[in-house]
């Protein structure tokens, strides 16, 4: 497996690269492990760990610090202190991806196999293929970017104050889905509707006639 850890000085970004096997170990500013990957803040400088391929084990995103999920396969996944995720591909299976301590979670592609929670940090949800649930926990937010979105209530837990969502839409990147949402008293779902692929580039085309009309005028 190809991690590629870029250390952020001024402008220019200080790159190593580096193949990790189990049990091994990347260390520059900050350490990255083979099962309980953990990536963590050395210095003062965050930095951010990018997986393109291969495999990882249980990761931990902490410090302040991002990564970057392109290609490949981890099983799960916990970001906390503040940290970034972003997903654009690859897939997960094993215990779910988890958002805490204010970090953030924006899946915009990628293959989830188990829940994904929001517990006192956000996730974002623009598109991905999803095999089971969401929920938000404490003060977790996840909010939902799409076109036709509608969340119907189905239950409610008066002993864990939570209340139990089917949604229903189309995501941001054109997937239709229906999906169970849980969401506690102090957490929030947030949905968001967003122009269709579509309709966005013909607002790309429109907006320069228009523009052009009126300074003609």
């Amino acid at each position: 497996m190809r991690l590629l850890l870029a250390i952020g000085v001024l402008l220019v970004p200080h790159q190593l690269y580096a193949d990790i096997f189990d049990s091994a170990a990347v260390l520059g500013n900050g350490f990255v492990a083979m099962y309980e990957s953990r990536i963590v803040e050395s210095t003062n400088s965050p930095f951010t760990v990018v997986l393109d391929g291969g495999f990882a084990g249980n990761v931990f995103v902490e410090g302040n610090n991002t990564f970057e999920i392109r290609s490949g396969n981890y099983t799960d996944l916990d970001a906390r202190d503040q940290s970034l995720v972003f997903s654009y591909g690859g897939s997960t299976f094993g215990d779910g991806v988890r958002a805490y301590d204010h970090s953030t979670i924006t899946i915009f592609d990628g293959l989830f196999d188990e829940d994904v929670i929001a517990h006192d940090g956000t996730v974002n949800v623009h598109g991905g293929t999803f095999r089971q649930g969401f929920s938000a926990s404490g003060h977790g937010t996840l909010n939902f970017y799409g076109t036709e979105l509608l969340a119907t209530q189905v239950g409610y837990d008066d002993s864990i104050q939570t209340t139990e969502y089917h949604l229903t839409g189309r995501l941001a990147s054109g997937e239709p889905f229906l999906y169970g949402v849980s969401v506690g008293a102090d957490a929030s779902m947030i949905l968001h509707t967003v122009p269709e692929p579509s309709t966005a580039l013909l607002l790309l085309i429109g907006l320069p006639l228009i523009w052009r009309r009126n300074c003609a005028a």
